[in-house]
């Protein structure tokens, strides 16, 4: 390729002029996004550019240094609106130079607004016809500015507290007072520029009003000004007074008090027409909006019906307040009814006129109950014996609700005494009447709450049969078809194919053995995991029967007779199982993964396993049954209205699981999953895409969905997500990345700028216990957005507790978090399992006495030892980087993760010593191969040092090693997660062809022979087993090698290695020796002869070394 010296590339929202200072380049002026070439440039000797956005009046000088380095800094303006601007360098073959901003801000609240950084004092105005205002702060790690307004009247606020424009992706509101009374709220929302460079922050009213109906509405304060809505648009609202409560005003009627604060879903009632209109309060980070829509089926709160003969049901809002009036409900009929406080207790006192009976009821939730009915001889309502008739005709204060006729002010009410839906209540005899003789004065009532579609309905009735057929007809059918779905395992490679290496490997895979019981209907019942024990024991040693206790098993038979009786089945839970089923009622969809692992398949890979499931502790795992990875059930309700989504159940259950994370791996899929190079990352298109967004209108940027949402509803009965626990280990150094990658992509800076922002450079964590509590929500009616809202808003505020976990986690404080737990479950366990044993019988406690003592010593023992491990490793990765030698650093950090023998750590202790002597040799060569004269300052100075810190640190990392290999040894229930299979090999030609695994068991034996030495220098062709010891002979494009075991650490080292630059010609076996004839530099090598076993082996080993010969000669 033929490239300028340099490109130049705009990525502000505004044309950019350059020029240069000596002339050298003509002036031109480069569009948002657009790229200029620089021919003439001279690098060596660059000249000082000017740089003018003429938009914004601004110019600036830039000096280019020689030595470009990867950004540079300068400033645009005057005065304190000075805008500090960068350019990123980077080094494709050519120099690219990308002209930014650090930030955009987009101001959406139609007031002029003002920005002061935090550090320097300098103001920003942003006046409200300004689309984008560039703003860049002096401290750029931290960069926190305040922020006011100008309102509409003049009035200039105050500076608000100082708030953080650096974290990308959150939201949150600022307040800014300009009296005791009154505060501006702002919503700031941060997010990344698609070109990745610059931030957009997105300054929004707080308070926002939607009008969805077709007709304009009033909004007024509870003492402050009417604010007009026209219909169907979205207008900022800033709240004059400090009230919670607001109404609405249609044509001079005023709606009741409702607080617009807080997330809420409320109806109006309304005299005239409209009668009612609905309010949704969705409250996030950013913002607060009102959204009010026309009266839709199912938004009512409560639907009562009375199907009680002769007796008038009355209700209130159950509130002690006498203004709120009584409704009542004659035989028969029914009424929609919303509350006539929003503010207030939202629950219903009710009775039956001339009656004995006063309940309260709370309407949110289904539920049911039966009462006496004592009736009054006279007729009077003994629990309200101040009301009489007059309060509830239609001349009274209270309008009736029985009679829609009687006037034109009934809300809702409804005559029809088939309104309810058929299919749940079919009155037949509407005659009968409770006998009112002094024989028989007390009689029998019900009442049931359920939902109707969307619609929460309450029925008082007499008849008993009534509420079963409510309850018949509410209940999960039997299905009509089913369909099911089994999948044994499922396995996911991904694959970079431009760097020809396997990333990751996911295995969707069975569960262990499991034993499960039938039971009635074609049920299988799994048995826990002491029953599943023994009988896999018995099994396995081909028993025949199995009698333990009160187990009483015949496996030849395959039939259990005690504790349960019924047919046996020895089986796993499948990888993925799925069944779906209609009834005429329901549609249900079950699903169940029964072991999900995540392989790091990279060869430098601190942690090879990125994610597995944990076993629960054996301390109350052998009363438990296995469960499946992940099990999630869903029942959806069918209905008839299109938009109501009605959920019976929806359950979703995740067991604990470990999850190592490292930065190699992470940048590697980001790599992976980039569509293009870094340069594409800077293409146009994201700019005008950007600038595109900023000129959006607030509706759509704060509700970007479909304007009927509103009216879209999906009600659960239950949503339960089971708590989550997680094991987090994070290794923050990218190990041996830099020998896979000779460059950092621009994924690679984000992702670490990311993680200096959080403070995790600091050291990396180990085994941090983070766990997120349940989700669930109860017969809800939401919209999704409100559901996302509602999920992202609980799981965060579970994130922010968790970062105390993680905190604690780090190892340089030795994870004081497993400390305490491990002596506190050490503790629970000793007093926990024999009060369990002691139910069960003398045996059952003597066994849960000698567990309890097991796990206490491993709780306290192999916590403090664990502690002090971690301490140590954390004092030893000091001494490691003083070695200033990436391979060390990357190889210690391998050995100390994958290294599980005790006498590893003794022999990586020797290894530092003899490398620690060898160096003040070996660091000065290497450093003259690398860099030449100043490399061989470095490479003394690195030899130095490594002769007194590589002792010193090997005998840290043996203390902490042994410290490891205790806590390992004390702990129950430990378990040892190997990969799913090797790494899958790729040729030289970069084709992924089918998995075959005795390429990949080759290739991963290549990169673990010699710590790695030949990862990034040979191609693997071949290899075979030569001995049991065993030894195998490997071939490469370039060499062959024998390799053997390690004794004391863990991996493989070469015995014997020959470079096919030696061979005279092909290799020739005599007998069992296969024999090469070496040129003059090799001559009189081990290495010139292989002793094998036998002929037949002797002449696969010819074959093989003879076809890296050939390959190495075609291609040398």
């Amino acid at each position: 390729h033929i490239h300028p010296p340099a490109i130049i590339q705009n990525l502000l929202p505004f044309d950019m002029t350059v020029e240069a200072e000596d002339g050298s380049l003509h002036s031109f002026t480069l569009k948002p996004g657009d790229t200029q070439e620089l021919y003439s440039i001279n690098l060596s000797h660059p000249p000082a550019l000017f740089i003018t956005v003429p938009e914004e009046e601004m110019c600036g000088r830039i000096n280019l240094p020689p030595d470009l380095p990867e950004e540079i800094t300068f400033i645009i303006g005057k005065g304190h609106s000075k805008v500090a601007l960068s350019i990123l360098h980077e080094d494709l073959g050519y120099h690219r130079l990308s002209v930014y901003c650090s930030f955009w801000m987009i101001n959406k609240t139609g007031l002029h607004l003002e920005y002061k950084d935090d550090r320097s004092g300098n103001v920003f105005k942003h006046p409200p016809n300004k689309k984008i205002l560039l703003l860049s702060c002096e401290d750029k790690k931290q960069c926190k500015i305040h922020l006011l307004n100008h309102t509409k009247r003049g009035s200039r606020t105050e500076w608000s507290r100082a708030f953080s424009l650096q974290a990308v992706g959150t939201s949150g509101h600022v307040s800014s007072k300009l009296s005791e009374t009154c505060t501006y709220q702002f919503g700031v929302g941060v997010q990344l520029a698609k070109f990745t460079l610059s931030k957009l922050v997105v300054i929004t009213p707080y308070y926002l009003l939607v009008n969805q109906t077709n007709i304009d509405l009033h909004v007024l304060e509870e003492k402050g000004e009417d604010v007009i809505i026209p219909k169907g648009d979205l207008i900022p609202f800033w709240p004059l007074k400090d009230t919670n409560r607001i109404l609405l005003r249609i044509e001079n009627e005023n709606s009741v008090l409702f607080n617009y604060k807080t997330s809420d879903s409320i109806v109006l009632k309304l005299k005239t027409e409209p009668t009612a209109l609905c309010v949704e309060v969705q409250e996030t980070g950013s913002t607060n909006v009102i959204t009010i829509s026309s009266y839709f089926e199912g938004c009512t709160p409560v639907r009562i019906i009375n199907l009680f003969p002769n007796l008038t049901l009355m209700f209130r809002q159950d509130v002690n307040r006498e203004s709120l009036p009584w409704y009542s409900v004659k035989s028969g009929e029914t009424i929609m009814y919303t509350w006539d406080d929003p503010t207030a207790n939202r629950s219903l006192k009710w009775g039956l006129k001339g009656t004995k009976v006063s309940k309260s009821l709370d309407v949110t939730k289904d539920g049911q109950g039966s009462f006496n009915i004592d009736v009054e001889p006279g007729g009077t309502m003994s629990f309200m014996p101040s009301l009489g008739p007059s309060r509830f005709g239609g001349t009274g204060h209270f309008p009736s609700l029985t009679s829609p006729s009687s006037s034109n002010e009934m809300w809702l009410s409804v005559e029809s005494k088939e309104r309810l839906s058929e299919s749940l209540v079919s009155v037949e005899d509407r005659g009968r009447r409770i006998p009112h003789t002094h024989n028989k004065p007390t009689t029998r009532g019900h009442w049931k709450s359920f939902i109707d579609e969307l619609q929460r309905v309450v029925v008082f009735t007499n008849e008993e049969g009534v509420i079963d057929r409510i309850k018949a007809a509410d209940g999960v059918a039997k299905n009509m078809i089913e369909i099911s779905l089994s999948i044994r395992s499922i396995g996911l490679s991904l694959v970079d194919n431009n760097r020809k290496r396997e990333v990751a490997y996911i295995g969707v895979t069975q569960s262990g053995v499991i034993w499960q019981v039938a039971r009635r209907r074609g049920h299988w019942k799994t048995l826990n995991n002491t029953v599943i024990a023994l009988l896999e024991e018995a099994y396995l040693k081909n028993q025949k029967d199995l009698r333990h206790k009160d187990l009483c098993v015949n496996l030849e038979t395959m039939k259990m007779f005690t504790p349960l009786n019924g047919a046996l089945r020895r089986t796993r839970y499948e990888g993925v199982e799925l069944r779906a089923g209609v009834s005429k009622k329901d549609f249900s969809v079950q699903a169940k993964i029964g072991y999900v692992q995540i392989d790091n398949q990279l060869p430098f890979s601190v942690y090879p396993q990125m994610l597995y499931p944990l076993p629960p502790p054996p301390t109350v795992a052998s009363t438990l049954e296995p469960k499946p990875f992940v099990e999630a059930s869903v029942i959806i309700r069918r209905t008839d209205q299109p938009n109501v989504n009605h959920f019976k159940y929806v359950h979703v259950l995740v067991q604990k699981m470990a999850v190592n994370v490292d930065l190699g791996f992470v940048l590697s899929l980001l790599d992976l999953f980039s569509l293009s190079d870094s340069s594409s990352l800077l293409e146009a298109q994201y700019v005008e895409n950007d600038i595109e967004f900023t000129g959006q209108t607030l509706q759509k940027i704060i509700l970007p969905t479909t304007a009927d949402e509103a009216v879209k509803r999906n009600f659960f009965d239950v949503l339960h997500l089971s708590p989550i626990k997680i094991t987090l280990s994070f290794n923050i150094r990218s190990v041996g990345r830099h020998k896979l990658d000779k460059e950092q992509s621009v994924g690679d800076r984000f992702l670490q700028l990311f993680l200096h922002s959080l403070g995790v450079i600091l050291t990396s964590v180990q085994e941090a216990e983070m766990s997120f509590s349940l989700f669930h929500l109860e017969y809800i009616a939401v919209t999704w957005s409100k559901l996302i809202d509602l999920f992202i808003k609980h799981y965060r505020t579970q994130g922010l507790v968790q970062i105390h976990t993680i905190i604690l986690g780090l190892d340089v404080l030795g994870n004081p978090v497993n400390i305490v737990r491990g002596v506190v479950a050490g503790t629970f366990d000793l007093f926990y399992e024999p009060i369990k044993g002691s139910v069960l019988g003398p045996e059952e406690f003597a066994e849960g006495l000698g567990i309890g003592l097991k796990s206490f010593f491993g709780g306290t023992v192999g916590g403090l030892t664990g502690a002090g491990a971690r301490i140590t490793g954390a004092f030893g990765d000091v001494f490691a980087k003083l070695t200033f030698d990436d391979d060390f650093i990357d190889r210690r950090q391998q050995e100390k993760v994958k290294s599980n023998k005790l006498g590893s750590k003794f022999g990586g202790f020797f290894k530092n010593v003899a490398e620690g002597v060898t160096g003040v040799v070996v660091q000065p060569l290497k450093g003259i191969k690398e860099e030449g004269a100043f490399g061989l300052l470095k490479g003394t100075g690195r030899g130095l040092v490594g002769l007194l810190v590589r002792p010193a640190g090997g005998l840290i990392d043996l203390t902490s090693g042994t410290l490891q290999f205790v806590t390992r040894k004390t702990k129950v229930g430990d378990v040892d997660i190997v990969q799913i299979r090797p790494p899958r090999f790729i040729g030289k030609d970069g084709v992924v062809t089918p998995y075959y695994p005795n390429k990949a068991i080759g290739f991963a034996l290549l990169n673990e022979t010699d710590e790695g030495k030949y990862t990034d220098k040979d191609f693997y062709l071949d290899h075979i087993q030569i001995s049991d010891k065993p030894n195998f002979l490997i071939v490469t494009d370039k060499r062959y090698l024998v390799i053997e075991q390690k004794t004391l650490t863990d991996g493989w080292k070469s015995t014997q290695k020959l470079h096919f630059r030696h061979f005279a010609y092909e290799a020739i076996r005599g007998d069992n020796n296969v024999y090469i004839t070496t040129d003059q530099a090799a001559r009189g090598s081990k290495a010139s002869q292989i002793s094998l076993s036998s002929e037949s082996l002797a002449e696969e080993v010819k074959e093989i070394v003879n076809k890296g010969y050939k390959i190495y000669e075609e291609f040398k």
